[in-house]
């Protein structure tokens, strides 16, 4: 199966401020997450080898462990604001909230392992309506957050 990437477009609109490396670890998770869907809770450890980030991106060893790291240690620290419908009263609603609730990186293994906040959880799993589409490969070239906006 290719490595297609769903994502609500609250979820793209969230992903602006991210850097790249960000982005990238954020879309393999996203591809993770739906293999394991009907598994997926807000307790799950999503665990990203940094030779699934060389193969996506086509980078060097080094590269591919620097960047893994260095989107580890700013990721959690990432806040977003999205809008959805308000389930009790039926008002559209403006929220925040955090890309995870856990996440490190085990250098001795060379993998980042991310737990997502529940709300970030139902922004790309579960996807109905709302949704953007595509296969990893289509953006796995690009290099800048802007290209990847685009």
């Amino acid at each position: 199966m290719a490595n297609v990437v769903y994502k609500d477009n609250n979820l793209i609109e969230a992903s602006y401020s991210l850097n790249l490396s960000e982005q990238r670890l954020i879309l393999i998770a996203i591809i993770a997450a739906r293999d394991i869907e009907k598994d997926l809770t807000s307790d799950t450890v999503l665990t990203i080898h940094a030779s699934e980030y060389m193969k996506h991106f086509n980078l060097g060893r080094q590269s591919a462990y620097e960047a893994l790291q260095t989107a580890c240690d700013n990721l959690f620290e990432r806040r977003l604001t999205y809008k959805a419908i308000d389930p009790l009263t039926g008002n559209p609603a403006i929220y925040k909230s955090r890309w995870v609730s856990k996440v490190g990186y085990i250098k001795e293994s060379a993998c980042a392992q991310l737990v997502f906040t529940q709300d970030i959880l139902q922004l790309f799993v579960k996807l109905e309506e709302k949704f953007t589409r595509y296969e990893l490969k289509q953006i796995s070239q690009l290099s800048s957050v802007y290209a990847i906006r685009l």
